[in-house]
């Protein structure tokens, strides 16, 4: 018989797998070099994400599309 802890972490994996396959076939990961320590660092994109509710990713997101919006790349 399997107890509700065995069957809470079965389903847990499954829920995972279905996860990390569903990112790897709709998402490209990008990464970048950030500074320890000044001017901008992991900490403190966090933090200013935090500060407007949003996650740091979405934080980042937002202002490479900002970015793009004033260059003309894509409009708004």
């Amino acid at each position: 018989m399997i107890d509700q802890k065995q069957k809470k972490s079965a389903y847990n994996e499954k829920h995972n797998q279905y996860t990390q396959a569903y990112i790897r076939e709709n998402y490209k990961q990008l990464s970048i070099r950030l500074p320890k320590e000044g001017e901008i660092t992991r900490e403190k994109i966090a933090e200013a994400a935090e500060m407007v509710d949003l996650s740091t990713n979405a934080y980042i997101l937002e202002a490479v599309r900002e970015k793009m919006v004033r260059q003309g790349y894509i409009v708004d």
